[in-house]
């Protein structure tokens, strides 16, 4: 533990401690389920970068009102080189950024109005294929996605991962499964390569410590998918990673 607090406060050379945090508050029954990010649906990696177009459902986010004002993109270039872009929001008209990203690891907030949070929900949707990289529900100020991308020349370990299944409406008590998903672009593969079930007639909540985690490639994404028997279910999802330069040789 001491460890990895260290590498936390910046005291191990080169290596830094990404965690990745999200929920699904309406996931649906169906085969290929949803991903753990608030907007639902299934996360599909981009194939290029793009610049983003950024808005809000409130007028209130916007320089100079009550919402969010200025949000800060923490993401991937082209060439997966790790790039963060601060813009001022719009309220409800779009500002695209000048960078463009192929992936974005976060989205959050750095300046609010008299509101403290953001009034609106905001996205950061790719200007041409339309994919939605970012997404924060209103009044949380910073996204909420299980989905990271590995910057080039990083590699990770995965050292734990927490999930938890809740059933938000009627009597049942449904199964969830849970698909650890990772895709390398320079294989053009997905791979899933933990599938664990959550039994809420028995548990909530799921706990994997791995202390001799494998390596995980750089340009890597990795993200969390569910899959439920019961509609209306409630999902939420953590894992840690240990990131670190990648060892060429």
């Amino acid at each position: 533990m001491s460890y990895y607090r260290d590498v936390a406060r910046g005291l191990v050379a080169g290596q830094s401690v990404v965690t990745k945090f999200g929920y699904n508050k309406d996931l649906d029954t169906g085969a290929s389920g949803e991903t753990i990010r608030p907007q639902g649906g299934l996360y599909v990696p981009p194939t290029a970068a793009e610049t983003l177009n950024v808005v809000s459902t409130s007028a209130a986010d916007d320089n100079g009102s009550t919402g969010c004002q200025y949000l800060r993109i923490q993401g991937l270039d082209a060439d997966y080189k790790e790039v963060t872009e601060d813009i001022f929001m719009d309220g409800t008209t779009i500002v695209t950024t000048t960078n463009s990203f192929i992936a974005v690891n976060r989205c959050v907030g750095i300046f609010f109005g008299t509101g403290q949070t953001n009034a609106g929900v905001i996205t950061a949707t790719q200007s041409s294929s339309g994919k939605v990289l970012g997404y924060i529900v209103a009044g949380v100020g910073i996204t909420q996605q299980c989905i990271y991308t590995i910057p080039v020349d990083h590699e990770a370990q995965l050292n734990k991962l927490h999930l938890e299944a809740l059933r938000i409406a009627g009597g049942s008590s449904p199964r969830v499964q849970f698909i650890y998903n990772t895709y390398v672009p320079e294989s053009n593969g997905i791979y899933k390569t933990i599938d664990e079930t959550i039994d809420t007639a028995v548990n909530n909540t799921y706990i994997l410590d791995i202390p001799y985690a494998s390596e995980t490639a750089h340009k890597t994404t990795i993200w969390i998918d569910a899959v439920t028997t019961a509609n209306d279910t409630a999902v939420t999802g953590r894992f840690y990673l240990n990131q670190y330069p990648r060892n060429i040789q």
